[in-house]
């Protein structure tokens, strides 16, 4: 037990921190999501991790200071691999997004894609559960597109300094 203690204690002290959706990092506008499509994971897991890190995520262009423009917004799955008698085995699953990021006239993030992928075997006996792990695993892949979009605009911004520009 006091084992435990003393790790946790070395851990804090180095400022260690298990990163989430919620981030110490703020960006301090306002931000409309343009999209086509509303209905997907994506779209659902931005405006989370904008709104859990205290931005306004606005429901019309003209009321927000920021636009995020999802340009392109694409998953499925590709079979990797298959039996000697012609079973799928395996699949890879992938999120892609282009996108880009503007303050007011200003383009902050010039339109850029990201990919990411993930696999997972596939067994015909167990068709329920191999349904609910697609699902988990592009789940986890549309968190880690959004925190990686979110950590992407604000390091533009910060980089850019615009957020002192815009307060004077």
């Amino acid at each position: 037990m006091i084992f435990l203690i003393v790790i946790s204690y070395f851990i804090v002290s180095c400022g260690f921190k298990v990163e989430g959706v919620h981030s110490e990092e703020k960006i301090n506008f306002s931000t409309f999501i343009q999209t086509n499509n509303a209905n997907t994971i994506l779209y659902s897991d931005l405006k989370e991790i904008f709104s859990l890190n205290s931005i306004f995520v606005d429901s019309a262009p003209s009321f927000s200071e920021a636009v995020l423009t999802i340009i392109e917004d694409s998953s499925g799955q590709r079979m990797l691999s298959v039996s000697a008698t012609n079973i799928p085995r395996e699949f890879e699953l992938f999120y892609s997004i282009t996108y880009s990021y503007s303050i007011g006239d200003r383009v902050i993030v010039d339109p850029e894609t990201i990919f990411v992928s993930d696999s997972y075997t596939f067994d015909e006996r167990f068709i329920l559960g191999k349904d609910i792990e697609r699902e988990n695993i592009l789940n986890k892949l549309s968190e880690d597109l959004a925190s990686r979009i979110y950590r992407r605009v604000f390091l533009s911004i910060k980089s850019n300094d615009i957020s002192e520009q815009q307060k004077n």
